[in-house]
């Protein structure tokens, strides 16, 4: 069936009625937040890209393309922004699901926000690169295409400075709006918000093999409130050849890019024979924490503040990398959910926040604290809104959650209010 905006809008509006309630005096934009009128300019140019087969047909028929539709703007809040789902080539299942969504007119967004879908290659050494031993192959190749994102998108026929990247059962639960992904800098330019937590993680160990013990992990960055992960599309080549350096031992050529490439297969493969746990995100952001930290904007929740009852203690005590949790330019709330697997999870997922905002006062609201606790725990960013506990059970304590949500709501409504009127 073919799914418009209009029929997305009526039946969110049909199972809530939390808008009428999360109303609030004029708040003008918190300024300790760095937000002025930075969300009046337009965000930088994205691809977003999304690794996808033929086996999430209804996450993304029930879940990630439907919230796109429902949250991303179609003014010119973005200078633009790009959607590239990427398929196994090999795969006749892929390609057929591919084309029935694109003919469906499931790709269908807007001017600002286009779609297309891209068909990736196995590797020059096949199936042997992924050996599969943390989860399946298939996981290995997912992680895998995110170290080559910049090449993905080349070869989709795009530029753009930045990459993003997330899981295909991710859902975007909210409005989009720069400042929820950007920090913009006095100079006027763009820069990523990387989100992550000061903790220990069962990885960590192979973030080590993989970078060298000079670049030791200073947070975890698997986490759903981080998604999705946003870096400088330019510096995913330094990230391969220094993995290259580190694991085999050589230099990837400069010259060859093919061989470049094979050399970091190899690389790649050599990584997930010698561990068994390990995170493409935590590779990835370790690598930029270290070599280009400048140009990113680090967000670290201290554990010994936030008390997330995933993590023990934290993983440094490093000044540099506490200082990263002072509170300044972190969003209000994160975008996004995960785990969405059909309609039904859609539809409590992306209801949560406004079940949030309304003291679950809205139609459909039937899960009172703690059952809608997910929503707080990966949805609101700043420790100022919200802290777990010292507790075994990890008790939400911070009662600001709440305003955190109706001010990221208004705001939104109140700079593209054309977009969101109907909330």
């Amino acid at each position: 069936m073919f799914v418009t905006l209009a029929l997305l809008q009526s039946k969110f509006s049909s199972f809530s009625s939390a808008s009428s309630l999360i109303a609030l005096p004029h708040m003008p934009p918190d300024k300790s937040f760095g937000r002025t009128n930075v969300d009046l300019l337009q965000g930088p140019p994205l691809v977003f890209l999304i690794r996808v087969f033929a086996g999430a047909e209804e996450e993304l028929r029930t879940c990630f393309l439907p919230s796109l539709k429902l949250f991303w703007p179609a003014t010119a809040a973005w200078k633009s922004a790009h959607i590239l789902l990427v398929w196994d080539d090999e795969t006749k299942k892929d390609h057929e699901v591919a084309d029935k969504l694109e003919a469906e007119g499931f790709l269908d967004a807007s001017p600002r926000l286009s779609m297309s879908n891209a068909f990736s290659p196995l590797p020059h050494h096949g199936w042997s690169v992924f050996p599969g031993k943390m989860r399946h192959s298939g996981y290995d190749r997912q992680q895998y295409a995110n170290f080559i994102a910049d090449l993905t998108v080349q070869g989709a026929g795009l530029t753009s400075p930045f990459v993003a990247f997330s899981d295909s059962d991710t859902v975007i639960s909210t409005p989009v709006i720069p400042s929820s992904m950007f920090i913009m800098r006095e100079n006027g330019t763009w820069i990523p918000r990387v989100l992550a937590y000061n903790g220990r993680s069962t990885w960590e160990s192979a973030t080590v093999v993989a970078l060298g013990s000079d670049f030791p992990p200073p947070a975890v960055f698997m986490v759903v409130i981080g998604f999705p992960i946003i870096v400088h599309s330019a510096h995913l080549d330094g990230l391969r050849r220094h993995m290259v350096r580190v694991i085999l031992k050589e230099e990837a050529s400069v010259n060859n890019h093919t061989s470049a490439l094979l050399a970091f297969e190899r690389a790649y493969k050599t990584l997930l024979e010698r561990v068994t746990l390990y995170s493409q995100f935590d590779i990835i952001g370790a690598y930029l924490w270290h070599k280009h930290r400048a140009d990113y904007h680090w967000i670290f929740r201290d554990q010994a503040k936030v008390h997330h009852p995933a993590f023990a203690m934290r993983a440094t005590a490093d000044p540099v990398v506490l200082a990263a949790d002072d509170g300044h330019g972190i969003p209000w709330i994160g975008l996004s959910r995960h785990n969405c697997h059909n309609a039904v999870g859609f539809q409590h997922i992306v209801h949560g926040p406004f079940c949030v905002a309304s003291s679950w006062r809205g139609n459909n609201c039937t899960l009172p604290p703690p059952g809608n606790r997910p929503t707080v725990e990966d949805g609101i960013m700043s420790e100022q809104f919200v802290d777990w506990g010292d507790g075994g059970a990890g008790e939400i304590k911070q009662p600001g959650w709440q305003m955190a949500w109706r001010r990221h709501l208004n705001l939104s409504r109140e700079l593209h209010g054309a977009e969101w009127a109907w909330l």
